[in-house]
This record gives C-alpha cells, structure tokens and sequence, in this order.
C-alpha cells in the first residue's frame, strides 16, 4: 500500500535529517517561501549555500539555558551592508530620542496629525492658527511652542482665500509670520510624482521644516479612492517618506463622515494616525477634542472664539481667539463690524447696547456683503456655481442661510450676475453701462 500525502526527500545537515516536501508539490504561499539557504547554510535543493548566509550559533557548552544567537557570515555582512534593513537591539533602541512635543501636551515632533471636521466648522481656520504659531514661536491655545520652526502649508483647494486669512491674524496678533511657505496647488499623494519633488524643494532650503499642513486630503489623493486600503496605505507611506525626508510633523486636514464621529475613508488612516482631532462648532464658539493620542494622555478639548477682522475697506476674515466667547475681546478687532474700532475701548458683540443693535445689524450685513463678494472675485473665469461658492463662504464660517439670504439681496442690487446660467461673477461697478 502506498503512503497517502507528499513524497519526501532528504536534505542532509551535519549529523541529523531534515525532511521537507518534495520541490514543486503542497508549496507554501509565496510570501513565506523557505529563503535561498537556510540557517544552518544549506540551500533547500539539498547543496550547501554561499557564504551570504546566517548561521544559528549554538551555547557550546552542553545543558547550558543561555539563548542561541544569529550570527552572519562574510558575505552576509557584506549584503547587510548595502542593505536598508538593519535589525536593533535593545542598546540600539535605549539610544533612540525620546518623542518631544512640538506643541506642549498636543503636538508631537515628527508625528502625523488628522485634524477633521464638516465644512464651515472652522478647521482650516485652525490648522493655520497652529502653523503660524509654530513659525513665530507664539503661543497657542495657553501652550507653550516647544520649539520654533519655519513651516509649510499646502493650500490644495485654492489659495485666494490666504490672502485675507493671513492679513486678519497679522493684524490680530501683530507678529510676522516669518519662515512661513505656501504652496497653492495640491501635491499628490497617491500614484504621482509630487512627493519626490516636494521633497527635493524642502531639501533645498538650509532649515527644515517643523510641521507640513495639508489641507484637504481630498484634494491631494484625487488619483485614490478614500475607502480602498490599498489606495490608501499609498497615501500613508507618501506621508511617511515626507516624514523621513523632512523629520517635520504631519498635520492633514479632513473630513467626517456623513454620520459624523469618525474620519472618512478607510480605516488605514485611523490606524496610522498618531493623533486625531475632531472639530465642532455652535453659534459662539468652536471647539477641537482629541480621538487619538497614540503614547501620551488626550488633551482635553479645546475652545475657541471665531472673530471678525476687518482689513481696511474691502477685506475681512477671522480668526480663532483662545477660551470664553465672552471674553474673546480685542481692541484690533471689531466683531460683524466693519468701521474703525476706538482702540482705547475694547469691543464685545455680546456687551452692545440695545439702542446700538440695529446699527450693528446693519454694518453686519454689510460686512457679511463685502465677504461674500470678496469669496466669489477669488474665483477664476468663469467664475462660481452657487454651490461651489456656498460651499466656501460655509469654510469662512458664513452660515448656509445667510449665504442665500445675502446672494439674493445682491443679485437685487445688480451686484452680481449669472453670465450662462450656472456661473455667478461680480460686476464690474467701472464698466459702461449698456447703451
């Protein structure tokens, strides 16, 4: 009768047989396919390997309990050499820094960071509060900036809106934002080239940067699918080849889901991410709370107050004052009005008077006019649809009701017009008027 399963060989290894399944038959999945030689030195097909091997050294003394250990052989330390695998030991790893938070208690140095939330919630807002603050070494939220650094901010879904962004946190908080770079295109992320040359731009410059914004991780992984792993992990290694070409911190702006509670797309993200930061906002005020802080405590969620900055006559935009919403005053700012504030008083929307309402009713309006119309000239020929142009009057913080409320008073106005019945553009208040 003949024996049921595989036939044998053997393969000869000093004084004892080895018995495995004979070559071509029963083969084990390619990913743990016996190697070249074995650790005795041996090749699988029976003859005795090169020297480009590991032999496992046994204790020589008999009975002994003491470990056996790999040790290489010439070639194999020559392979080891040129080779990006090098494996630790405990003494390597003692060696290693010890993680240091860039912002105190919620930042870590070198991380990677997902700040997410629904539009209109502020985050942009935010994400650029704490890369300024990492340039001018200011403080932020009540942290200390552990180490000031020169950062760079990618502006993947268009940068007209910078301008007034970071005009309104100069004039708030009288700092130059120095060592502060902008890149106003998306990089790619996923299946593109855009990695390498960014990292061939920052190795340019003499001082490395300390924290790399990008916001949205929509627009920088339009060649990928959010919910495929397989897309995604992509994504994740870009990051991380970002990482290791920069040292600096990884700070990704994104976006729940519909249900809100968890980030979008894959669960890869969630699981290569070292903090998670969610967004949310009321009337009053914003309010950012930790999901995830891989090796140190979660901070403790974080309140702000968006304040309207009016610059000059035709701009304005917020910015993001630390603590109470009543108690978020500044003699540079002048909430929803857009006159010259008195700068020895300091102004509260919650403190005016009652005889003053409809006055600053009626500057608000006005000011909410000036942005909307500042949000639509931003855009390019042939300019916006409605939705487009709600979308990012709701990231400024204007809320979906005014937004329409305002549109239709200027289109009454003649302020604005639909030149082919999907695009909206400003009016030109210089051209001739039509004979």
């Amino acid at each position: 009768m003949s024996r049921s399963g595989p036939r044998l060989t053997s393969l000869p290894v000093k004084s004892r047989t080895i018995r495995a399944p004979r070559p071509g038959r029963n083969r084990r999945p390619s990913s743990f396919r016996t190697p070249a030689s074995d650790l005795n030195g041996h090749s699988p097909t029976g003859g005795v390997a090169s020297d480009t091997s590991l032999i496992l050294k046994a204790p020589q003394s008999a009975g002994t309990n003491a470990p056996a250990t790999l040790v290489p052989t010439n070639g194999a330390s020559a392979l080891a050499s040129s080779s990006r695998f090098r494996l630790l030991t405990p003494s390597d790893i003692e060696q290693d820094a010890s993680p240091a938070f860039l912002i105190d208690d919620f930042l870590v140095e070198g991380s990677f960071a997902v700040l997410a939330g629904e539009p209109g919630s502020y985050k942009s807002f935010a994400a650029l509060d704490i890369a300024l603050c990492v340039a001018t070494g200011r403080d932020w939220a009540g942290r200390k900036i552990t180490k000031r650094a020169p950062i760079v901010y990618i502006a993947a879904e268009g940068g007209y809106t910078l301008k007034p962004r970071l005009l309104a946190w100069q004039t708030r908080f009288e700092s130059a934002h120095k060592e502060s770079y902008f890149l106003k295109h998306p990089v790619q992320l996923c299946g593109s080239a855009d990695v390498r040359d960014l990292c061939f731009i920052l190795d340019g410059y003499p001082n490395k940067p300390g924290l790399i914004v990008i916001d949205t991780l929509a627009r920088c992984m339009i060649n990928g699918d959010e919910s495929s792993s397989r897309d995604m992990g992509q994504v994740i290694d870009a990051i991380q080849t970002i990482q290791n070409s920069t040292t600096a911190a990884v700070l990704v702006v994104h976006h729940p889901t519909k249900k809100g509670g968890d980030i979008r797309g894959s669960s890869a993200l969630l699981g290569a991410v070292d903090t998670l930061i969610m967004t949310s906002k009321t009337k009053d005020h914003m309010t950012l709370r930790c999901e995830k802080q891989k090796d140190s405590p979660q901070f403790t969620p974080i309140r702000f107050a968006p304040t309207e900055i009016t610059i000059g006559h035709k701009l304005s935009s917020l910015v993001l004052e630390y603590g109470n919403p009543r108690q978020a005053v500044s003699t540079t700012t002048a909430p929803f009005i857009d006159h010259p504030v008195d700068p020895g008083k300091s102004l509260n929307v919650h403190q005016v008077n009652r005889t003053h309402k409809a006055t600053v009713h009626s500057s608000s309006e006005l000011a909410r006019d000036k942005r909307l119309l500042a949000v639509l000239a931003g855009f390019a020929s042939p300019g916006a649809t409605t939705s487009k142009w709600g979308n990012t009057c709701a990231e400024e913080g204007i809320d979906r009701n005014a937004f329409y409320r305002t549109k239709r008073k200027l289109v009454a106005t003649g302020q604005i017009k639909q030149h082919d019945g999907k695009h909206w553009k400003k009016v030109d208040s210089n051209a001739n008027p039509p004979s």
